[in-house]
């Protein structure tokens, strides 16, 4: 499972880097390592880089991610930045519309700079 996980420092937030392929059982690892990551750096703020993201896994697989993770992502705001797989990128915008239908605070973007104004614009690190 080709994930990074960074901490940054100021202004507070964790960033995971996915690239290559990702099966539901590394979702579901990358989900956890993600989740850990962001409590143990006392922040709510993360930005997923899913530039490199190429796929390996089912809009079924995603469904079923956020059914699992939902109720202990509600305190965070997720960026992703898509991948430039455009199928991979239809399954990060699925994942987009997945969270938000559960009151996740999840956003797309095409640029990092928009993608960070919009964690840090309530104050949210």
């Amino acid at each position: 499972m080709p994930l990074s996980i960074v901490r940054h420092a100021e202004p507070r937030y964790i960033e995971c880097v996915f690239a290559g392929h990702f099966n539901p059982r590394d979702l579901s690892t990358a989900a956890e390592q993600v989740l850990a990551a962001a409590r143990e750096h006392d922040t709510r703020c993360v930005l997923a880089d899913c530039t490199g993201l190429v796929g390996g896994h089912t809009l079924t697989d995603l469904y079923a991610l956020a059914e699992s993770v939902g109720p202990g992502r509600q305190d965070l705001r997720e960026a992703l930045l898509l991948p430039t797989s455009k199928q991979a990128a239809e399954y990060v915008r699925f994942w987009e519309d997945v969270c938000r239908n559960r009151g996740m605070a999840v956003r797309v973007f095409e640029d990092r700079a928009a993608a960070l104004a919009w964690l840090f614009a309530t104050g949210a690190a």
